[in-house]
Protein backbone atom coordinates (compact mmCIF):
# COMPACT_ATOMS: atom_id res chain seq x y z
CA UNK A 1 0.00 0.00 0.00
CA UNK A 2 1.10 3.59 -0.93
CA UNK A 3 2.59 5.52 1.85
CA UNK A 4 1.66 8.65 0.31
CA UNK A 5 -1.54 9.30 -1.54
CA UNK A 6 -0.55 12.69 -3.91
CA UNK A 7 2.93 14.35 -4.94
CA UNK A 8 3.78 17.48 -6.51
CA UNK A 9 6.85 17.68 -8.00
CA UNK A 10 8.29 21.02 -9.49
CA UNK A 11 11.58 21.03 -12.20
CA UNK A 12 14.43 23.16 -12.13
CA UNK A 13 15.11 26.69 -14.55
CA UNK A 14 15.85 29.83 -14.13
CA UNK A 15 13.48 32.88 -12.99
CA UNK A 16 11.46 32.41 -16.21
CA UNK A 17 10.74 28.89 -15.31
CA UNK A 18 9.54 30.26 -11.98
CA UNK A 19 6.97 32.31 -13.46
CA UNK A 20 6.32 30.03 -15.95
CA UNK A 21 5.31 26.89 -13.49
CA UNK A 22 3.42 29.32 -11.20
CA UNK A 23 1.54 30.60 -14.07
CA UNK A 24 0.47 26.87 -14.92
CA UNK A 25 -0.59 26.51 -11.48
CA UNK A 26 -2.74 29.40 -11.54
CA UNK A 27 -4.50 28.02 -14.86
CA UNK A 28 -4.89 24.54 -14.04
CA UNK A 29 -6.71 26.07 -10.89
CA UNK A 30 -9.12 27.97 -12.96
CA UNK A 31 -9.85 25.09 -14.94
CA UNK A 32 -10.72 23.28 -11.79
CA UNK A 33 -7.64 21.32 -11.84
CA UNK A 34 -6.09 22.83 -8.09
CA UNK A 35 -3.08 20.59 -8.09
CA UNK A 36 -1.46 22.01 -4.93
CA UNK A 37 -3.32 20.66 -2.65
CA UNK A 38 -1.35 17.08 -2.12
CA UNK A 39 0.22 15.33 0.57
CA UNK A 40 3.67 16.01 -0.56
CA UNK A 41 5.89 18.62 -2.48
CA UNK A 42 9.02 18.19 -4.35
CA UNK A 43 10.82 21.25 -5.79
CA UNK A 44 14.28 21.77 -7.16
CA UNK A 45 15.74 25.00 -8.29
CA UNK A 46 13.36 26.84 -10.27
CA UNK A 47 10.79 24.59 -8.40
CA UNK A 48 12.28 24.50 -5.11
CA UNK A 49 11.44 28.53 -5.10
CA UNK A 50 7.89 27.71 -6.02
CA UNK A 51 7.42 25.29 -3.89
CA UNK A 52 8.53 27.56 -0.47
CA UNK A 53 5.71 30.43 -2.34
CA UNK A 54 2.97 28.11 -1.90
CA UNK A 55 3.50 27.70 1.35
CA UNK A 56 3.89 31.10 2.11
CA UNK A 57 0.11 32.63 2.87
CA UNK A 58 -0.72 33.61 -0.43
CA UNK A 59 -3.16 32.67 -3.46
CA UNK A 60 -1.90 31.54 -6.69
CA UNK A 61 -3.95 34.71 -8.10
CA UNK A 62 -1.62 36.68 -5.97
CA UNK A 63 1.75 34.94 -6.70
CA UNK A 64 1.02 35.18 -10.44
CA UNK A 65 0.33 39.00 -10.32
CA UNK A 66 3.85 39.04 -8.12
CA UNK A 67 5.77 37.50 -11.73
CA UNK A 68 3.56 39.53 -13.97
CA UNK A 69 3.09 42.80 -12.15
CA UNK A 70 6.26 45.17 -12.11
CA UNK A 71 5.62 46.90 -9.04
CA UNK A 72 5.10 43.61 -7.30
CA UNK A 73 8.30 41.83 -8.76
CA UNK A 74 10.92 40.62 -6.93
CA UNK A 75 14.41 42.35 -7.47
CA UNK A 76 16.13 39.96 -10.03
CA UNK A 77 19.70 41.16 -11.51
CA UNK A 78 19.65 40.16 -15.33
CA UNK A 79 22.35 37.47 -15.92
CA UNK A 80 23.40 37.46 -19.84
CA UNK A 81 24.16 33.28 -20.44
CA UNK A 82 27.66 32.97 -22.37
CA UNK A 83 27.15 29.14 -22.79
CA UNK A 84 30.38 28.88 -24.80
CA UNK A 85 32.08 30.04 -22.32
CA UNK A 86 30.32 28.05 -19.29
CA UNK A 87 31.39 25.03 -21.98
CA UNK A 88 34.75 25.97 -21.87
CA UNK A 89 35.08 26.33 -18.00
CA UNK A 90 33.46 23.27 -16.92
CA UNK A 91 35.86 20.77 -19.29
CA UNK A 92 38.53 20.39 -17.53
CA UNK A 93 36.33 19.18 -14.71
CA UNK A 94 34.44 17.02 -17.05
CA UNK A 95 37.40 15.20 -17.78
CA UNK A 96 38.30 14.16 -14.79
CA UNK A 97 35.35 12.34 -14.06
CA UNK A 98 36.38 8.78 -12.85
CA UNK A 99 32.63 7.29 -11.89
CA UNK A 100 28.82 8.48 -11.97
CA UNK A 101 29.40 10.19 -8.18
CA UNK A 102 32.35 11.47 -9.40
CA UNK A 103 30.26 14.05 -12.10
CA UNK A 104 28.81 15.30 -9.12
CA UNK A 105 31.87 15.75 -7.53
CA UNK A 106 33.49 17.54 -10.42
CA UNK A 107 30.44 19.69 -10.70
CA UNK A 108 30.65 20.96 -7.23
CA UNK A 109 34.44 21.74 -7.35
CA UNK A 110 33.81 23.67 -10.28
CA UNK A 111 30.63 25.29 -8.51
CA UNK A 112 33.21 26.15 -5.67
CA UNK A 113 36.26 27.37 -8.12
CA UNK A 114 33.63 29.67 -9.92
CA UNK A 115 33.83 33.52 -9.34
CA UNK A 116 30.21 34.51 -8.68
CA UNK A 117 28.71 37.62 -6.66
CA UNK A 118 28.81 37.30 -3.03
CA UNK A 119 26.78 34.76 -0.98
CA UNK A 120 25.16 37.19 1.09
CA UNK A 121 24.12 39.22 -2.32
CA UNK A 122 22.71 36.08 -3.79
CA UNK A 123 20.70 35.22 -0.09
CA UNK A 124 19.03 38.73 -0.18
CA UNK A 125 17.45 37.67 -3.71
CA UNK A 126 16.22 34.15 -2.84
CA UNK A 127 14.66 36.08 0.54
CA UNK A 128 13.00 39.27 -1.94
CA UNK A 129 10.83 35.89 -3.57
CA UNK A 130 9.31 34.68 -0.82
CA UNK A 131 6.28 35.54 1.21
CA UNK A 132 7.36 33.81 4.12
CA UNK A 133 10.66 32.86 5.60
CA UNK A 134 8.45 29.64 7.42
CA UNK A 135 8.54 26.07 5.96
CA UNK A 136 5.12 25.47 4.43
CA UNK A 137 2.77 23.33 6.68
CA UNK A 138 2.62 20.78 3.36
CA UNK A 139 5.45 18.35 3.49
CA UNK A 140 7.98 20.08 1.63
CA UNK A 141 11.43 18.75 0.24
CA UNK A 142 13.77 21.06 -1.50
CA UNK A 143 16.91 19.62 -2.98
CA UNK A 144 20.77 20.39 -3.67
CA UNK A 145 23.97 18.80 -3.90
CA UNK A 146 26.67 18.72 -1.58
CA UNK A 147 29.62 20.01 -3.68
CA UNK A 148 32.32 18.53 -1.84
CA UNK A 149 30.95 15.02 -1.63
CA UNK A 150 28.20 15.11 -4.80
CA UNK A 151 25.67 13.77 -2.42
CA UNK A 152 22.05 14.48 -2.50
CA UNK A 153 20.01 16.46 0.48
CA UNK A 154 16.64 16.82 0.53
CA UNK A 155 16.16 19.60 2.74
CA UNK A 156 12.39 19.63 4.58
CA UNK A 157 10.78 21.18 7.74
CA UNK A 158 12.64 18.99 10.14
CA UNK A 159 16.30 19.64 8.93
CA UNK A 160 17.01 22.79 10.91
CA UNK A 161 18.11 24.76 7.48
CA UNK A 162 16.23 27.69 7.52
CA UNK A 163 13.42 27.40 4.23
CA UNK A 164 15.84 30.87 2.58
CA UNK A 165 19.32 28.78 3.16
CA UNK A 166 17.07 25.63 1.61
CA UNK A 167 15.57 27.54 -1.48
CA UNK A 168 18.59 29.43 -1.95
CA UNK A 169 21.50 26.18 -1.96
CA UNK A 170 18.57 24.41 -4.47
CA UNK A 171 18.78 27.39 -6.92
CA UNK A 172 23.01 27.58 -6.86
CA UNK A 173 23.20 26.84 -10.32
CA UNK A 174 27.04 25.92 -10.84
CA UNK A 175 29.11 28.43 -12.26
CA UNK A 176 26.65 31.03 -12.40
CA UNK A 177 25.34 31.95 -8.51
CA UNK A 178 27.93 31.27 -5.57
CA UNK A 179 27.01 27.39 -3.94
CA UNK A 180 25.67 27.93 -0.29
CA UNK A 181 26.93 27.67 3.12
CA UNK A 182 24.95 25.23 5.60
CA UNK A 183 26.23 23.67 8.54
CA UNK A 184 29.86 24.09 7.42
CA UNK A 185 28.88 22.57 4.25
CA UNK A 186 28.85 24.08 0.57
CA UNK A 187 25.40 22.91 -1.69
CA UNK A 188 24.57 23.63 -4.85
CA UNK A 189 21.92 23.31 -7.44
CA UNK A 190 19.83 20.38 -7.26
CA UNK A 191 19.20 20.31 -11.07
CA UNK A 192 22.67 18.68 -11.52
CA UNK A 193 21.19 15.28 -10.17
CA UNK A 194 18.28 15.27 -12.04
CA UNK A 195 16.40 18.60 -13.48
CA UNK A 196 12.80 17.42 -11.77
CA UNK A 197 14.17 14.46 -9.25
CA UNK A 198 11.21 13.01 -10.31
CA UNK A 199 12.30 9.85 -9.06
CA UNK A 200 11.71 11.11 -5.00
CA UNK A 201 8.29 10.92 -5.73
CA UNK A 202 8.37 6.97 -5.02
CA UNK A 203 5.38 5.81 -2.89
CA UNK A 204 2.69 8.17 -3.88
CA UNK A 205 -0.20 7.02 -5.83
CA UNK A 206 -0.85 10.43 -7.45
CA UNK A 207 1.78 12.23 -9.40
CA UNK A 208 2.18 15.34 -11.15
CA UNK A 209 5.23 16.49 -12.65
CA UNK A 210 5.48 20.39 -13.41
CA UNK A 211 8.97 20.04 -15.61
CA UNK A 212 9.70 23.45 -17.43
CA UNK A 213 12.48 21.12 -19.30
CA UNK A 214 10.31 18.57 -20.41
CA UNK A 215 10.57 14.81 -20.98
CA UNK A 216 13.15 15.23 -23.04
CA UNK A 217 15.75 17.53 -21.88
CA UNK A 218 18.75 18.69 -23.88
CA UNK A 219 20.48 19.27 -20.57
CA UNK A 220 22.64 16.58 -19.39
CA UNK A 221 21.40 13.89 -16.44
CA UNK A 222 22.20 10.61 -15.22
CA UNK A 223 18.58 10.52 -14.50
CA UNK A 224 16.12 11.73 -17.32
CA UNK A 225 12.41 12.14 -16.37
CA UNK A 226 11.59 10.01 -18.90
CA UNK A 227 13.39 7.00 -16.77
CA UNK A 228 12.42 8.31 -13.59
CA UNK A 229 8.40 8.54 -14.78
CA UNK A 230 8.46 4.60 -16.66
CA UNK A 231 10.05 3.56 -13.13
CA UNK A 232 7.00 5.83 -10.88
CA UNK A 233 4.53 4.35 -13.34
CA UNK A 234 5.95 0.50 -12.92
CA UNK A 235 6.00 1.11 -9.40
CA UNK A 236 2.09 1.65 -9.83
CA UNK A 237 1.53 5.33 -9.71
CA UNK A 238 -0.32 7.24 -11.95
CA UNK A 239 1.68 9.64 -13.12
CA UNK A 240 1.04 13.46 -14.80
CA UNK A 241 3.99 15.80 -16.59
CA UNK A 242 3.24 19.03 -17.71
CA UNK A 243 5.71 20.72 -19.56
CA UNK A 244 5.98 23.87 -22.03
CA UNK A 245 3.92 23.97 -24.83
CA UNK A 246 5.02 25.80 -28.19
CA UNK A 247 3.74 29.16 -26.62
CA UNK A 248 5.39 28.70 -23.58
CA UNK A 249 8.95 27.74 -24.99
CA UNK A 250 8.71 30.93 -26.98
CA UNK A 251 7.66 32.86 -23.74
CA UNK A 252 10.47 31.12 -21.96
CA UNK A 253 13.04 32.21 -24.50
CA UNK A 254 16.91 30.56 -24.45
CA UNK A 255 17.90 32.95 -21.43
CA UNK A 256 15.89 31.64 -18.68
CA UNK A 257 18.07 34.32 -16.29
CA UNK A 258 16.20 36.79 -17.75
CA UNK A 259 14.01 38.56 -15.42
CA UNK A 260 12.13 40.37 -18.32
CA UNK A 261 11.26 36.93 -19.23
CA UNK A 262 8.92 36.28 -16.05
CA UNK A 263 5.69 38.15 -17.17
CA UNK A 264 5.27 36.59 -20.70
CA UNK A 265 6.40 33.20 -19.23
CA UNK A 266 3.80 33.33 -16.64
CA UNK A 267 0.84 34.62 -19.09
CA UNK A 268 2.17 31.66 -21.36
CA UNK A 269 2.04 29.14 -18.35
CA UNK A 270 -1.51 30.34 -17.19
CA UNK A 271 -2.72 29.78 -21.01
CA UNK A 272 -1.40 26.21 -20.79
CA UNK A 273 -2.92 25.93 -17.67
CA UNK A 274 -6.24 26.60 -18.46
CA UNK A 275 -6.62 24.20 -21.28
CA UNK A 276 -6.57 21.36 -18.06
CA UNK A 277 -5.12 18.26 -17.44
CA UNK A 278 -5.60 15.66 -20.32
CA UNK A 279 -6.92 11.87 -18.53
CA UNK A 280 -4.29 9.00 -18.15
CA UNK A 281 -3.31 7.26 -20.73
CA UNK A 282 -1.24 4.30 -21.81
CA UNK A 283 2.04 4.63 -24.06
CA UNK A 284 4.56 2.15 -25.21
CA UNK A 285 7.95 4.35 -26.49
CA UNK A 286 10.37 2.28 -27.82
CA UNK A 287 13.89 2.79 -29.61
CA UNK A 288 14.37 6.42 -28.40
CA UNK A 289 12.81 7.90 -30.94
CA UNK A 290 9.64 9.19 -29.47
CA UNK A 291 8.09 11.58 -31.62
CA UNK A 292 11.10 13.89 -32.91
CA UNK A 293 9.21 16.84 -32.71
CA UNK A 294 11.04 20.26 -31.72
CA UNK A 295 8.16 21.72 -30.97
CA UNK A 296 7.46 20.34 -27.61
CA UNK A 297 4.15 18.86 -26.93
CA UNK A 298 1.93 20.67 -24.20
CA UNK A 299 1.70 17.77 -21.67
CA UNK A 300 1.71 14.17 -21.74
CA UNK A 301 0.43 11.74 -19.15
CA UNK A 302 0.68 7.97 -18.24
CA UNK A 303 0.02 5.35 -16.60
CA UNK A 304 1.85 2.19 -16.11
CA UNK A 305 3.77 2.73 -19.14
CA UNK A 306 6.46 0.18 -20.85
CA UNK A 307 9.40 2.74 -21.80
CA UNK A 308 12.54 2.25 -23.05
CA UNK A 309 15.13 5.42 -23.80
CA UNK A 310 18.79 4.66 -25.46
CA UNK A 311 18.87 8.51 -26.74
CA UNK A 312 17.68 10.75 -29.24
CA UNK A 313 17.99 9.80 -32.78
CA UNK A 314 20.73 11.67 -34.69
CA UNK A 315 18.96 13.97 -36.82
CA UNK A 316 15.53 16.04 -35.57
CA UNK A 317 12.66 17.52 -37.52
CA UNK A 318 10.04 19.24 -37.01
CA UNK A 319 7.16 16.51 -37.87
CA UNK A 320 3.87 19.76 -39.10
CA UNK A 321 4.51 22.14 -41.38
CA UNK A 322 4.77 25.17 -38.93
CA UNK A 323 3.82 28.60 -40.05
CA UNK A 324 6.64 31.70 -40.10
CA UNK A 325 6.36 34.43 -37.30
CA UNK A 326 4.01 31.68 -35.72
CA UNK A 327 4.49 30.80 -31.58
CA UNK A 328 5.43 27.42 -32.73
CA UNK A 329 8.16 28.55 -35.51
CA UNK A 330 9.05 30.40 -32.76
CA UNK A 331 9.52 28.00 -30.38
CA UNK A 332 10.98 25.27 -32.83
CA UNK A 333 13.74 27.60 -33.57
CA UNK A 334 14.39 27.80 -29.58
CA UNK A 335 14.92 24.59 -29.53
CA UNK A 336 16.54 24.03 -32.29
CA UNK A 337 18.79 26.52 -30.98
CA UNK A 338 19.56 24.77 -27.77
CA UNK A 339 20.20 21.41 -29.64
CA UNK A 340 22.28 23.13 -32.28
CA UNK A 341 24.68 24.23 -28.97
CA UNK A 342 24.73 20.94 -27.46
CA UNK A 343 25.27 18.87 -30.44
CA UNK A 344 28.28 21.78 -30.81
CA UNK A 345 29.51 22.23 -27.46
CA UNK A 346 28.91 18.57 -25.81
CA UNK A 347 31.59 16.28 -26.79
CA UNK A 348 34.23 19.19 -26.24
CA UNK A 349 32.81 18.85 -22.92
CA UNK A 350 31.95 15.45 -21.56
CA UNK A 351 34.12 13.32 -23.96
CA UNK A 352 36.45 12.49 -21.55
CA UNK A 353 33.30 11.97 -18.83
CA UNK A 354 31.76 10.03 -21.35
CA UNK A 355 34.84 7.51 -21.69
CA UNK A 356 34.87 6.44 -18.21
CA UNK A 357 31.64 6.17 -17.46
CA UNK A 358 30.86 3.78 -20.20
CA UNK A 359 32.93 1.90 -18.58
CA UNK A 360 31.47 2.12 -15.00
CA UNK A 361 27.70 2.48 -15.80
CA UNK A 362 24.69 0.37 -16.74
CA UNK A 363 23.97 1.13 -20.47
CA UNK A 364 20.26 2.11 -19.32
CA UNK A 365 21.81 4.59 -17.39
CA UNK A 366 24.24 6.59 -19.78
CA UNK A 367 22.94 5.80 -23.23
CA UNK A 368 24.02 8.41 -25.06
CA UNK A 369 22.49 10.28 -27.95
CA UNK A 370 24.35 9.52 -31.14
CA UNK A 371 24.35 13.50 -32.34
CA UNK A 372 24.76 14.69 -29.33
CA UNK A 373 27.81 12.71 -26.90
CA UNK A 374 26.10 13.96 -23.71
CA UNK A 375 24.78 11.06 -21.00
CA UNK A 376 21.11 11.22 -20.75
Amino acid sequence: MMAIGSALVLGGGGVAEIAWITGVLAGLAEAGHDVTGVDQVIGTSAGATVAAQLGGGLGLDELFARQVEPARQSPEPMVQLDMKKFAADIQPYMARVTSPDDLFRQFGRFALDARTVPEAERRAVIEGRLPSAAWPATPTKLIALDCGSGTMAAFDATSGVSLIDAVAASCAVPGVWPPVTIDGRRYMDGGVRSTDNADLAAGAERITVISPRGMDSATPTLLPLREAMAALSAGGASVTVVWPDAASAAAIGTNPLDPATRAPAAAAGRAQGRAGLPKPLEARLSGGVCAAVLARPSRYEVSRASVSWSGWPSKYRVSTALKPGSADAAAAKSVMQERSFIASTGPRIRSAAASSLAATTPAHSRSLGPSTGWPR
